[in-house]
């Protein structure tokens, strides 16, 4: 294995393919053979469980007991009688953890081979258990595991059958019967041959046929010491029998804990096929996983595999259509993507490789971050392989979308990604929104065009193998997985690759793929590969550690915001409550809300506590567990309402009641909501707080007291009581409660009045009494006041008494019957609430609460008064209520017990009213009773008052406000106008009013026809939009309101609102998301959209944005490229159909063109020189040589005629020279009668001798540049080491290894050539290993301070110009040679000769040998625009160096240090087009140093002129006397100053040229 992977990038999918048969698929381990297999035969087998336990859901055991049936069980006393039961479904009565790998009843097995083996730390086996869990999905490595084996576990099975004598063989018993029933769940039959030579019987016969089965099974239990899991192992065929033969119980497959919940059956579990599991879907090896325990992985998981696609349910698939540059519509993120310093608020999935947030991201052209344009810094990209992709033939891009609780399959993903994370970045992390895309066998661009074949056609015709690279790797495919997960406040991206499957990391005309994200430009990160050739090899670094995945994982959020912050501890509290209340919160058995503030404060069951100004909410004091959170307005329009929206002042569940539980309260509730609501994120509060309401609320039942006494019962019966005693007000008919109260004698008035009250139980008793004018409390005998009025309530137990307000106190107990006491005039008055769930249980001086007043007036001994009723019979059934000394409450603290049945009131329908002025009652009965009773008027105006605020108190709380009805949201489109309906209904008949809180908005109108209403608005602009109120007032002044949540659709230029992306806001007003049209964007579509943004122009273009509405942007296209506008790839140019570029052959290349010259000719500067062949040996003539115009010919001498191949000589008849002549073996011609010897071409003829003898070619120096080898009548050239022969078989070109080497790479980074940290330097004729720029040698140490800093530029001296060189460098002009560009020069020049000197000798100007140079000083003089070359702008400078203890450095260490480090120069942006001295040999002086500095160097045309200037005169004289004038001109121009050098040479055609000398170009063999 390890020999495979050393060569993984040659051997990649053998690889692969030996890994997914180590590994095998899901489902498919195999059983496990024994190491060092324990094989025992005392049972039960007691196996230690590892030095920390083996953990079993939430416990941890340190022994597993082995049993013969098939289970293993982890308690000595139930493996003890383990064998007493028989199998049955989980969960499990008997025992506590079992598992069940097959059980079977314990009395069937007859025999059994039982062993296991035990393995830890580093071992093969472990490993493939540990791949074969990971391989379904989950996240795992074990480190101890236990593998127990079942073998033959044999069971006999005998059936009897009575056949035939006559039909019977007289041998052995036989068998063809199905076992089906009788012990094997699998039907297999199980036969035997009867032999050939049985005899038949007459008589029939029972014959019984016994054979035996056997099951072979396995289990595994493993454990990293917190996760465990078991793995039951079956091989098909080999589980034969499935019960006994004495039980109906067929073999169970699960297991099973004593926690609730935790167990499993095998869905074939107890079934008759059971013992199919073993064949489950037609494989030989089958396996049941299950998760034991779960705890926290660990940190060796370094490893996350593809997550599984269309595998969730109730998550949908998104499949990008096929295309080329596109992206997927938006992905709205719920609750927001934080991104940097940014909350991202939608994705986009591009072709191409990328998932951007934002907007589209269509650029196809890859780039390490943060890009070099503009528009591409300022995008948020999350890049898993950006490059450009194309499926528009094949391959496929998908995604998913999960988020915590829409199921629990999304929750599983969430939480198995979340936890990989955290191992990986060492951070707490819990995700909440997760998007999960593939790119599955995408192909690089263009493979889905039908046409790039032809597209492509030049270079088939031009560069065949350029070809054959193109269309081999466009067949190849990339698969890889991209995760971006958040949690509200840290969000992360995770990368996931497939060793082998990213087979192409471009497709040869574009940059490598760039893996990393950026954030705006401002945050940013690039993979160390992004950009290299060995990019895909990001997908094996994990090879060598046999593991076939790799991950990326980077943080995309910053930790400094503080709203970030906050949105953290809400996550927090969120994730808290789920944990601490896993199941949604369950609202069916908490008593709804009062429907009004009136009904809240006449319902003591409601305590109110809380108060913020414009709102007072309530709570049930009586639940201790889960209660409402009641809130109502208390705002003028709408008081009294009650709140039911979702914001901080809306209501909503309580988990604590702050009544019994405040600190809870604040923490969890009240804490929770603030904290979220306070951001915005109310949304997430109500998630877990469902908002309150009050369908089902049903009002209590009141009876009420005042004055003297008078009474209304429960019924609403009323009637006046004078007593004197202790009576029953009310009592339940069980016993469980009672309400009593003591009356005693006015002064010497002739009524009398409550004087105290006792309501409970004896258990729980709060007793009022009066004294002095105030009220004092006790519970259960124990005065409270002062607890009372020191903190306004008092509880315990189920009673609370509260402090109303300085005169009045409620008491309520938890069975929903309260009061409110208080005093009037001095007498005290009280209102009783009963709930409605009490009726027809009550008796005494309230009535016979049920509905009906007649029967209220019951005695105790359930006589009832009816008729006529005086009086004095009231005062008879009164008295029949006093409290008897078994029911008495009242306690010695408030009095002893008083009883007078003989005390006889003034009754009131027997007043005299004589004399008395009783206009101040204004009739009202209970007022003039008093009056006369107490002889004080006073009293009666206070009781009739009293009586009157509570009836008008009474009728509110019976009142129910009106219902307003409609849609929770409104769309309020700007620019429109937009209409919300809702209606009022109202069951109390009073009528009712209905507007907007805050009056009709502006551009607003409402509409009421019969109680629908219609509200039209037609906001201006979004400022006008604010959160609306609509509210219905009934004539009580109850008032229902209804608060739509509302929507601003402020879409311009055609844009279209969306509902995804919204969010909750504390305004109750939401801007809607606008899906703009292409010309536009922006949160309303109201900015023109930058079409740059989706269009790449290149490096070398500008891209303009087209104004809206026009759609995208143009391209100001590079030379030799044209943009059609639609396809954002620029396509080339062929300037070969302009058949004037070129003066021969016009070569189309990607961008350019070449100019090429026919056959014969070479290229000399541009211009197609004919190639002498007769000169450079190119010609092969036996005689004569004759140079054409583009080619050659052979002619012969005189006397000889050319053969019929054109080459060689034959004497022609008419010269044959006689026999007997001098030339033999020569050649011979008589010509005129004379003998002639002639030699063939590469002879020469040896006058003395006149013999031929070889002419040695390479006695002239411009035969060959380097080495010539002398042939016999001929020649060969070669060249030196480091160089190459060209076509002309004599020129010599220097070799650039370093080009041709290999780039660095980082997993390998020695190359061939240098060792790290060594580099390749191109020097003429060779390559040099350097140490990088600010390193010396041998060692590449650090040059300490190096590079020095560089003074300013100055004009040069004479050294310093003699040592100067000129510099031609392209694509800059003058205007974008910044000063930035000159240090960067400047710099890299100084450090190119730093490194060049420190590892060989260079020269000074005044000729001396240095070594390591430390140069202080680069300058750059007469910089100017020079000739464009291939439409690309140059300039031309001069260059010169110093250095320390160096001064002038030689201008030939410049040049050569420059030279050999071009390539440093291309890498860093410089693009050199030509370097040559100033220093020459012979050089002409033409104009001033100051004077050429400025002047653009001539074109060749403009080189003619110069001369033709100086000799116009002399243009049609002879060609000698022009060469004169030329040497003339010459010796002048020799003595004039200057620094432009020129140098005449003499071309074959007779014209004469001036060329820039270079040291490279100048040709010493050439003589003038």
């Amino acid at each position: 294995m390890r020999s495979i992977l050393c060569c993984k990038k040659q051997n990649m999918l053998l690889w692969i393919l030996i890994f997914c048969i180590l590994t095998k698929v899901k489902g498919q381990l195999e059983f496990i053979g024994p190491k060092n297999a324990t094989n025992v035969s005392s049972l039960p087998i007691a196996i230690p469980l590892g030095t920390s336990g083996f953990p079993l859901g939430k416990n941890r055991s340190n022994m597993a007991y082995l049993m013969r049936n098939g289970i293993i069980l982890f308690n000595e006393c139930e493996a003890s009688v383990a064998s007493d039961y028989e199998p049955q479904v989980f969960p499990s009565d008997e025992f506590s953890y079992v598992l069940a790998p097959f059980w079977v009843s314990d009395d069937s097995v007859e025999n059994v081979e039982l062993s296991y083996d035990v393995y830890s730390g580093a071992s093969a086996t472990l490993d493939s258990v540990n791949r074969f869990i990971v391989g379904t999905g989950r996240y795992f490595k074990g480190t101890w595991m236990l593998v127990t084996r079942w073998n033959k576990m044999a069971h006999t099975v005998c059936n009897t059958t009575t056949v035939a004598r006559s039909n019977v063989s007289s041998c052995s018993s036989y068998s063809n019967q199905s076992d089906s029933g009788n012990g094997s769940g699998n039907g297999t039959n199980h036969n035997e041959t009867e032999p050939s030579n049985c005899t038949s019987h007459p008589s029939d016969i029972a014959i019984t046929i016994c054979y035996t089965l056997e099951n072979t099974f396995q289990a595994i239990l493993i454990t990293n010491g917190q996760d465990s899991y078991a793995v039951y192992l079956y091989e098909c065929g080999l589980l034969q029998w499935i019960r006994g033969n004495d039980t109906n119980n067929n073999a169970i497959v699960g297991y099973s804990t004593p926690e609730q919940g935790r167990f499993k059956n095998h869905p074939l579990s107890g079934s008759s096929n059971v013992g199919q599991i073993a064949c489950n879907n037609s494989r030989q090896w089958n396996s049941v996983l299950y998760e034991l325990a779960t705890g926290t992985l660990l940190q060796g998981l370094d490893y996350l595999p593809f997550l599984p696609l269309r595998n969730t349910s109730g998550v949908s698939t998104t499949n990008l259509w096929p295309g080329d540059d596109e992206n997927s519509g938006p992905i709205y993120i719920n609750g927001g993507f934080p991104f940097g310093e940014t909350i991202q608020r939608v994705a986009y999935v591009g072709i191409n490789g990328i998932v951007s947030f934002g907007q589209p991201w269509y650029f196809y052209y890859p780039q390490p971050f943060p890009t070099w344009w503009y528009w591409g810094r300022r995008n948020y990209i999350v890049a898993p392989y950006w490059n450009d992709h194309d499926t528009r033939r094949s391959g496929s891009i998908s995604f998913e979308v999960h988020q915590l609780g829409a199921n629990s399959a999304s929750s599983e993903l969430l939480n198995n990604v979340s936890r990989f994370i955290e191992i990986k970045k060492g951070v707490s992390f819990s995700g909440r929104w997760m998007a999960v895309v593939q790119w599955d066998s995408v192909h690089p661009y263009p493979h889905g065009s039908y046409w790039w074949w032809s597209w492509y056609y030049y270079y088939f015709y031009y560069y065949y193998y350029y070809y054959y690279q193109l269309s081999s790797v466009l067949q190849k495919t990339n698969t890889y997985q991209a995760i971006v997960i958040t949690d509200g406040i840290q969000s992360y991206t995770v990368f996931t690759y497939y060793c082998g499957r990213l087979e192409w990391s471009t497709n040869t005309f574009e940059p490598f793929s760039t893996v990393g994200y950026n954030s705006g430009g401002q945050f940013y990160e690039n993979h160390p590969f992004t950009g290299h050739p060995f990019v895909n090899d990001i997908a094996c670094v994990n090879a060598e550690r046999q593991v076939a995945w790799s991950n990326v994982v980077y943080k995309l959020s910053l930790d400094s915001d503080v709203l970030q912050q906050i949105r953290a501890r809400c996550i927090r509290q969120y994730q808290t409550d789920v944990t601490l209340f896993p199941s949604e919160p369950k609202v069916n058995n908490v008593p709804p809300c009062p429907c009004s503030i009136w009904q809240a404060f006449w319902n003591w069951q409601f305590w109110f506590f809380e108060y913020t100004g414009d709102s007072y909410c309530a709570v049930q004091w009586s639940s201790q567990g889960k209660s409402w959170r009641c809130c109502y307005s208390l705002q003028f329009t709408t008081w009294g309402a009650l709140l039911l929206t979702k914001d901080d002042k809306g209501s909503s569940l309580l988990l604590y009641n702050p009544f019994w539980d405040y600190l809870s309260y604040k923490t969890y509730d009240e804490g929770f909501r603030d904290l979220c609501c306070g951001i915005g994120w109310c949304d997430l509060y109500y998630e877990r707080r469902p908002v309150a309401t009050c369908s089902g609320y049903v009002q209590p039942f009141w009876a009420r007291m005042w004055g003297d006494p008078h009474i209304t019962t429960l019924d609403g019966r009323g009637y006046t009581f004078n007593g004197w005693g202790e009576y029953t007000l009310l009592r339940l008919n069980d016993s469980s409660f009672f309400f009593q109260g003591r009356m005693a004698p006015i002064g010497n008035a002739s009524g009398t009045q409550f004087s105290a009250f006792a309501m409970g139980h004896p258990n729980s008793t709060v007793e009022m009494m009066t004294d002095g004018g105030q009220l004092i409390f006790f519970y259960n005998g124990t005065n409270i006041t002062d607890n009372l009025i020191q903190n306004a309530n008092f509880s315990y137990n189920d009673a609370l008494v509260l402090k109303n307000n300085s005169n009045s106190y409620i008491v309520s107990f938890s069975n929903g019957i309260g009061a409110v006491f208080s005093l009037s005039a001095g007498l005290p008055n009280f209102v009783l609430s009963i709930p409605s769930s009490l009726r027809a249980h009550t008796s005494g001086l309230l009535g016979n609460f049920n509905g009906y007043q007649t029967d209220d007036l019951m005695f105790p001994n359930n006589t009832v008064l009816t008729g006529s009723v005086t009086d004095r019979m009231i005062h008879a059934f009164g008295q029949s209520w006093q409290v008897s000394c078994m029911e008495r409450l009242f306690s010695n603290a408030t009095g002893q017990p008083v009883s007078h049945p003989e005390y006889v009131p003034l009754f009131a329908d027997e007043l005299n009213t004589t004399g008395k002025n009783t206009s101040a009652c204004r009739g009202d009965a209970s007022c003039i009773y008093d009056y006369i009773a107490t002889g004080r008027l006073e009293v009666g105006v206070a009781s009739m008052g009293v009586n009157t605020t509570i009836m008008q108190a009474l009728d509110l709380a019976s009142n129910f406000p009106p219902v307003v009805n409609g849609s929770d949201t409104f769309v309020v489109t700007i620019g429109a106008t937009s209409v919300y309906s809702f209606s009022v209904t109202d069951d109390s008949g009073l009528g009712t009013h209905a507007s907007v809180v805050g009056g009709i908005p502006r551009a607003g109108n409402l509409t009421n026809i019969s109680n629908a209403f219609t509200f039209s608005w037609n906001p201006a602009t979004t400022e006008d939009v604010y959160g609306l109120t609509f509210y219905a007032t009934d004539l009580l002044g109850a008032t229902g309101i209804l608060r739509p949540k509302v929507y601003v659709c402020s879409c311009l230029n055609g844009g279209n609102c969306t509902w995804e992306g919204t969010f909750s806001s504390i305004r109750n007003v939401t801007t809607m998301q606008c899906n703009c049209p292409p010309a536009w964007e922006g949160g309303f579509c109201d900015t023109d959209a930058d079409g740059c943004v989706s269009l790449y122009c290149g490096d070398e273009s500008t891209c303009y944005d087209l104004p809206a509405p026009l759609v995208g942007a143009e391209c100001s296209c590079p030379p030799g490229y044209v943009h059609n506008g639609t396809d954002p790839k620029f396509q080339d140019i062929n300037e070969c159909q302009n058949l004037s570029l070129c003066s021969q052959l016009c070569v189309n290349t990607d961008g350019s063109y070449q100019c090429d010259c026919f056959n014969g000719y070479s290229d000399v500067q541009g211009v197609c020189k004919d190639i002498n062949e007769c000169l450079n040996g190119m010609a092969s003539c036996h005689q004569v040589c004759v140079n054409d115009v583009g080619s050659y010919h052979c002619a012969c001498f005189t006397g000889f005629e050319l053969n019929a191949d054109n080459t060689t000589c034959s004497v022609s008849p008419r010269s044959e020279c006689p026999s007997n002549n001098n030339c033999s073996p020569n050649l011979c011609a008589l010509i005129n009668g004379s003998t002639h010897c002639q030699c063939t071409y590469g002879y020469t003829l040896d006058n003395t001798t006149r013999q031929c003898v070889d002419y040695n070619e390479c006695s002239k120096p411009e035969t060959c540049d380097h080495n010539c080898t002398n042939l016999n009548g001929s020649y060969s050239c070669s060249c030196l080491d480091g160089y190459t022969l060209q076509e002309d078989g004599r020129t010599c070109a220097d070799i650039d290894e370093c080009v041709l080497n290999a780039r660095l790479t980082v997993l390998e980074y020695n190359s061939t050539l240098c060792i790290t940290p060594h580099v390749c330097i191109n020097i003429i004729g060779s390559y040099e290993c350097a140490c990088p720029p600010g390193t010396v040698k041998p060692n590449c140490s650090v040059l300490q301070g190096s590079p020095p800093p560089l003074s300013s530029p100055r004009p040069p001296s004479a050294s310093e110009l003699a040592n100067s060189f000129n510099m031609t460098i392209c694509g800059l002009s003058v205007n974008t040679f910044s000063d930035t560009l000159k240090v960067k020069l400047r710099t890299l020049t100084a450090n190119v000769i730093q490194q060049y000197c420190s590892n060989r000798t260079c020269n000074t100007s005044t000729g001396n040998s240095i070594g390591q140079v430390d140069v202080t000083s680069v300058h750059l003089f007469g910089i100017a625009s020079t000739t464009s070359y291939r439409g690309k702008d140059c300039i031309a400078m001069q260059v010169y160096a110093t250095g320390t203890q160096a001064g002038v450095l030689a201008v030939s260490t410049l040049s050569s240090a420059v030279q050999a480090s071009s390539s440093l120069y291309i890498d860093s942006g410089f693009s050199v087009l030509k370097l040559s001295s100033l220093s020459l040999s012979v050089s002409l002086s033409t104009v001033p140093t100051a004077t050429m500095a400025t002047t653009t160097p001539p074109k060749p045309a403009q080189k003619f002129s110069i001369v033709g200037a100086a000799v116009g005169i002399t243009l049609g004289v002879c060609v000698p006397l022009l060469i004169l004038f030329g040497i003339i001109l010459a010796s002048y121009l020799l003595k004039a100053k200057g620094t432009a050098k020129v140098m005449v040479m003499p071309m074959k055609d007779g014209d004469v040229s001036l060329l820039p000398h270079s040291k490279w170009q100048y040709d010493e063999t050439s003589k003038l």
